[in-house]
This record gives structure tokens, C-alpha cells and sequence, in this order.
């Protein structure tokens, strides 16, 4: 009786293995869900929260089911395979990295999903976010997808029901917390003014106290305004871009910031070259300038050591600080092809 019994459970055992492993061969190997959800911001806004991992804990549903998780990020917004990396002690959040794959600014996000969960069981998958502008308010699409083999690919047979779930509460939670931003963030690009700054004119939009990591979106945003500013008021473009750094807070990682458009003609001043480390710069009576390929740690480097060559003549660095975007945020979201001349006065 008692070996009639063990046998039965473990036909059943065996039926069951058998059944599952049959239903996978039927599976879908892949499978995607889609939503969207409309939100009423800016476009450089709504774009920011998403295209910037850093902000992904205020909305995305592996965060939500530990936010007590670490993550490592590496790289900033732009840069090719900019990724983090999480670990979770909860066991259906697992460890896993996330890595971009394509970033068209205020346009799409295409991403990459690795995830292992602590039963030792991983998946993968991709995502892709596209953005529109309809009837002032930013329309988001959100499409995620689950390609696994055989005979993972079971999974798949009850996914999407469980990830359309997920995906409308964390769009949901986007919505609420970028909204909530949109009072702050109109105040920092606001009105067009004409100033002058060593001896040439430009159309700027300003912003006081900015934090660090908002720079990229606020230049984004503004730059597309300051040229329609320029077309509409007849007014001429003398050159590329530019920001204007006049303070830069790095305890509280802050700035005050002007995105700029010269509208008349810069003049340069003759000048020698010399090498600063392997950076080529030119060296007038009054500036020192370099230019740099790549995103903001090439150009953080850069930064010191011509600070740094200032203060060894013994001269005053005037501020603003100029990035002149010979490529910049207009022509390209990928920071790696950023070409970047910057430009220190002094006296």
C-alpha cells in the first residue's frame, strides 16, 4: 500500500513535468505588452524622468516592491550603454542590470533588462519608450518585451497579464510625480533676455540655483526657444550654442546657468597653442580655450586642468565660464559625440 502510494506521486510528479514541458514547446517564445498614459508637462520634463536612470525610483515597479534595494549607476544620460545595477534581498526583485541601448531626445528610449531572480531562474527583456506632443500634454508609450527560450518560455503564457499590471501602476506613479514638478521646473527657463557678455551680444535664458544633474534637459528645452526667439524677432546668429556657467556650487551640486545664442559677431583673439596634459589649447592676452569630444567627465577634466593653469599664472578667472556646442544637445543625444570648445577669461 504505502509503495502503491509513492508510486502514484511519483507518476504524478512525471505527468506533470511531462504536461509542463509539452506546454512549452506551445509557448511563446516572445511577447510584448503595451501602454501609455498622457501627462500634462513639458516635453523636457516628461522626457527627463525617464531618459534619467537616476529618477527612475520615483515611478518604475521593481523600486516599488524594494525601495530598500542598492543600485550602482554607470555613465549619465546620453552616454552609450549607460546602465545600473540593482540588488534586492526580495526575491522577486532579484539582482539585474538595466542598460540603454538608444536614446532620441524628446523621441524614443529603446532599453535593456537582465534579471536574476534568487530562485536562480533569470529572464530577459527590452523596452521602449516613445514620446508625442498632442493637445499641450506629453503622450507617453511604453512597450516591454519577454524573450525567453525553451523551456523558460513558459513564462511567458502568463506574463503579460501580470506586467500590464505592473506597467499602468508605475505609468500612473510617472504621471503623478512629474506633474508635480511642472510649477518648478517653468520657472527655471522662462523669459528671453538680451545681454552682453566680453564684447558680443547674445539672446539667453537664465536659470539661478539649477541642480546639477537638470543642466542637460534645461539646455535642451531652452535652446529650441532661444532660436525661435531669434527667428521671430529678426534678429541674426553669429555662431554655434552656449552655456554660460556663472557659479558653480559643487557642495550642494548646483548652478547658475545661462543657455545662450550669440547675435553678434564674436571676436577672437590671436593666439598660441600649447599642450595642457594631451589637450591642445589656445592661449590668447585675455582667454584660454580647449575643445573636447565627449560628455561631462571629459569635459570635468578639462574644466580643472584649465582652472587649474589659471591659478598658476597667478590670474583671476571672469566669469561666465563658456561651452561653446560646436556638437551638443540640438544636434545629437549621444553625449559621446559632443564636441564641446571651452572657453575661460581671465585677467
Amino acid at each position: 500500500m504505502y509503495m502503491n502510494v509513492i508510486k502514484g506521486i511519483i507518476y504524478f510528479i512525471l505527468i506533470l513535468v511531462v504536461s509542463l514541458l509539452l506546454a512549452a514547446v506551445f509557448a511563446p517564445r516572445r511577447v510584448s505588452v503595451l501602454q501609455d498614459t498622457k501627462i500634462s508637462a513639458p516635453m523636457g520634463l516628461v522626457f527627463r524622468q525617464v531618459g534619467d536612470f537616476k529618477n527612475w525610483k520615483s515611478w518604475d515597479p521593481l523600486y516599488a516592491q524594494d525601495s530598500l534595494q542598492k543600485r550602482v549607476y554607470r555613465g549619465t544620460m546620453g552616454d552609450r550603454d549607460y546602465s545600473f545595477n540593482w540588488a534586492s534581498k526580495n526575491k522577486n526583485v532579484g539582482n539585474g542590470r538595466l542598460t540603454m541601448k538608444q536614446l532620441s531626445l524628446n523621441k524614443e528610449i529603446e532599453y535593456e533588462l537582465r534579471q536574476s531572480e534568487q530562485n536562480g531562474v533569470g529572464s530577459s527583456s527590452s523596452g521602449k519608450f516613445t514620446f508625442n506632443t498632442t493637445n499641450e500634454k506629453v503622450d507617453v508609450q511604453w512597450e516591454l518585451v519577454s524573450e525567453l527560450s525553451y523551456p523558460y518560455c513558459l513564462k511567458n503564457l502568463v506574463w503579460p497579464s501580470l506586467a500590464e499590471r505592473e506597467m499602468e501602476r508605475a505609468l500612473d506613479r510617472l504621471k503623478i510625480h512629474t506633474e508635480s514638478r511642472v510649477d518648478t521646473y517653468e520657472e527655471v527657463i522662462s523669459n528671453v533676455e538680451l545681454i552682453n557678455e566680453f564684447g558680443a551680444r547674445y539672446a539667453v535664458i537664465q536659470a539661478e540655483g539649477l541642480a546639477a544633474d537638470k543642466v542637460e534637459s534645461f539646455l535642451a528645452e531652452s535652446f529650441p526657444k532661444l532660436y525661435t526667439h531669434v527667428e521671430t524677432n529678426g534678429l541674426s546668429l553669429f555662431g554655434p550654442a552656449r552655456a554660460f556657467y556663472y557659479d558653480w556650487d559643487k557642495q550642494e551640486s548646483r548652478v547658475t546657468i545661462a543657455a545662450a545664442v550669440p547675435i553678434s559677431d564674436i571676436s577672437e583673439g590671436v593666439g598660441i597653442s600649447l599642450f595642457l596634459g594631451s589637450n591642445k589649447v589656445k592661449v590668447t592676452s585675455k582667454s584660454i580655450e580647449c575643445v573636447v569630444s565627449g560628455g561631462a567627465e571629459q569635459t570635468y577634466d578639462v574644466h580643472n586642468r584649465l582652472d587649474e593653469w589659471i591659478n598658476s599664472k597667478g590670474r583671476l578667472i571672469l566669469r561666465p565660464i563658456i561651452e561653446e556646442y560646436k556638437v551638443g544637445p540640438i544636434q545629437s543625444a549621444d553625449t559621446s559625440t559632443y564636441q564641446t570648445r571651452i572657453i575661460y577669461y581671465f585677467e
